[in-house]
């Protein structure tokens, strides 16, 4: 029970205390689900694989998991006093900054978008953000939710293999060329031959007139 406890006047002076007492039985009961569905969602945060936080509308970091911790390189300490704008590359701010005006706007779809950020170390890495608005009960941005994903090695990964297909593809041309050109010395040489095969035969032939005409 929660006891209510006023003071009861009579005339303008103090008479009697008055306690009301509600049953507020149900109403533990569902806080005490909230509080333990909400410890096994924050388990289920801190277990993902991928960097997740909440933000508020300025970049505040309200909630973040361990993985995301683990990608930057920060302590919880120094976590709590990051704002989502100090991820960024400092050379990729200028460019996300009209990118923030129209997410406040609301002409961004929540749609991947890559960034580039920086761990504590100072070491720059690509990242793709899967985000989407929170809302109040009105209806008004009230921050966001936004899934981070390093794919700085699938990146590099990718530029490989374009720089292997050009290299394939130069290789292919070189060898190309290299067969036409032996095909040309090729067809010399058979021209070549036969020219002198022709030679031959002709000479034989007057030689044969010569000796039995």
């Amino acid at each position: 029970f929660e006891c209510l406890t006023l003071p009861v006047l009579k005339n303008g002076v103090f008479s009697v205390y008055q306690t009301t007492a509600v049953d507020i039985t149900k109403r533990i009961a569902v806080e005490n689900a909230l509080k333990k569905g909400e410890a096994e969602l924050r388990i289920l945060l801190d277990t993902a694989p991928y960097g997740i936080i909440q933000t508020d509308v300025k970049g505040n970091i309200i909630y973040w998991n361990e993985a995301y911790r683990d990608l930057y390189g920060y302590t919880k300490e120094e976590m709590s006093r990051l704002t989502a704008w100090d991820m960024l590359s400092p050379d990729f701010v200028g460019k996300i900054e009209k990118k923030y005006a129209d997410l406040m706007s609301e002409k961004l779809k929540p749609e991947p978008i890559r960034l580039k950020n920086m761990k504590k170390d100072g070491r720059v890495i690509d990242i793709q953000a899967d985000w989407n608005y929170i809302r109040g009960a009105d209806g008004a941005i009230t921050g966001f939710i936004v899934i981070v994903t390093d794919i700085t090695e699938k990146l590099a990964s990718e530029r490989r293999i374009v720089e292997y297909s050009r290299e394939l593809e130069s290789l292919v041309t070189e060898r190309t060329k290299d067969l036409v050109a032996t095909n040309e010395l090729l067809g010399q040489t058979v021209r070549q031959l036969t020219e002198s095969e022709e030679k031959y035969r002709a000479l034989v032939e007057n030689a044969s007139d010569f000796i039995f005409g």
